[in-house]
């Protein structure tokens, strides 16, 4: 969401527990990283959920997706859960695809929670998130993909 400039973030002390709660389950990411460009990502991801928490603004934007698809040629399936925080928001998303050979592929992605600067975050939805991300990571050998920029 690109939206006025946000003066600073005012998290209430629900959204300052449930962003501890988030950079705990971030730290779990880096056993996935491949490459130091992920854990550089996943550090910055970390460190932006502290500049929050701190009322200052990231002058980052961090997306970090960590899923796995299975299947064959003929069928297959994906299940991906996905972070992103900038400035403006943290958004947690919930990503599902399927493929059939006969068929083609499709994919939905359900936002669990979003938190803006002036708080509200769901604990619901980033429980819901998180619950994803225990899943995800159960399935064996999830891949992590990371992209990062700075503003």
């Amino acid at each position: 969401m690109i939206g006025p400039e946000p003066v600073g973030w005012t998290p209430t002390e629900n959204d300052q527990g449930l962003l501890h709660h988030l950079a705990y389950a971030l730290r779990r990411f880096t056993a996935f990283a491949e490459a130091g460009q992920d854990l550089i990502a996943i550090g910055e991801a970390i460190q932006a959920i502290e500049l929050l928490l701190e009322g200052q603004l990231p002058e980052v934007i961090i997306r970090l997706d960590i899923g796995y698809r299975a299947g064959d040629p003929d069928a297959a399936e994906g299940f991906f859960t996905g972070f992103r925080v900038d400035k403006h928001e943290i958004i947690l998303d919930v990503t599902r695809t399927t493929y059939s050979s006969g068929i083609g592929s499709d994919w939905g992605t359900e936002r669990c929670a979003v938190l803006r600067p002036r708080g509200g975050f769901s604990e619901d939805g980033v429980h819901r998130w998180t619950d994803a991300l225990e899943a995800v990571l159960a399935s064996g050998n999830p891949k992590l993909q990371a992209s990062r920029d700075h503003v």
